[in-house]
């Protein structure tokens, strides 16, 4: 059900919090951290030289309700999904990585007035192809390693550079230091993206809780909770678009030596609603759940 965007819009993957080695606590660049605030995020967010960070991303609907409206027939329906992806990002230089969408699987179920509907889905675009992204002159860029990308590559690549553009750890956290106890506001309109709804708006707020280990790194422990909606992106002039709500909470252990989110789980309740096509109508509610986990190598 490509026109429904499912694949895309229940694998919502949300940079929301996010650990590093280890400090001597007793040391001085750790007592002046402690004493003046934590950085938590960096404009050029990429791994240091020498580094790669492999992420694996868990997102689930156990237990979905659907409500469709077609040809003056109302039909309720469920659905389940849970969709796993495996990512790799290899420094090259300070400003130049290799990223790899490595795996991915995709699971579920879509019921309708009693009958199991078709639900295909459309392999990543880039699964298995060296991409590299460059921050040059300014701008960031995303380009195939080897070879001429096809046109569902080329908006694949647009959307990495859209990503990076953005930079949402960045949006949210900036580079102001920060405490234990502190809270701030995150201004939604911001955020490039929050999964894969754009024009985003609504209430985001970000608590420090502490410092604490996770795996032998001291990591900032962040606690968000939001409520935002969106719309999907429009593929193109006059095709549908979605809304999209989202309300929920999301913990995360960032790592205070390199700044990426080793650890996020996100709990949240997920709502989608509009016109698929032409004379549909339709609405999806239920709860989410979404675990990142990344290693630093």
């Amino acid at each position: 059900m490509k026109s429904l965007a499912f694949g895309t819009l229940i694998g919502l993957g949300l940079a929301l919090v996010s650990c590093g080695k280890k400090s001597d606590p007793a040391s001085p660049s750790a007592e002046a951290s402690a004493e003046n605030g934590y950085v938590l995020a960096r404009a050029i967010s990429l791994p240091a030289p020498g580094k790669t960070w492999t992420k694996e991303t868990v997102t689930e609907i156990p237990s979905g309700t659907l409500k469709i409206s077609a040809a003056g027939q109302e039909m309720d329906g469920s659905m389940s999904r849970k969709d796993t992806r495996a990512e790799s990002l290899e420094a090259i230089s300070e400003t130049k990585a290799r990223h790899i969408v490595t795996g991915e699987i995709h699971e579920g179920k879509m019921m309708v007035a009693g009958q199991e509907q078709p639900s295909p889905h459309q392999p990543h675009a880039l699964l298995e192809t060296p991409v590299i992204v460059e921050f040059s002159d300014g701008k960031w860029s995303a380009t195939l390693e080897t070879g001429e990308p096809t046109p569902e590559q080329e908006k694949a690549l647009a959307r990495i550079v859209k990503e990076r553009s953005g930079n949402d750890d960045f949006a949210m956290y900036g580079d102001t230091p920060r405490k234990p106890g502190d809270q701030w506001e995150v201004d939604s309109g911001n955020l490039s993206s929050f999964g894969d709804a754009e024009s985003l708006e609504g209430s985001f707020r970000v608590e420090f809780v502490e410092i604490k280990e996770f795996d032998g790194v001291n990591c900032a422990v962040l606690k968000s909770v939001f409520d935002v909606s969106g719309q999907t992106p429009q593929e193109k002039a006059g095709s549908p678009v979605m809304q999209i709500r989202m309300k929920g909470e999301a913990l995360s252990f960032r790592s205070l030596a390199d700044l990426v989110d080793l650890h996020v789980e996100v709990t949240s309740t997920l709502t989608i609603e509009g016109e698929p096509a032409p004379g549909i109508t339709m609405k999806v509610e239920g709860s989410m759940t979404m675990i990142q986990k990344v290693g630093v190598k």
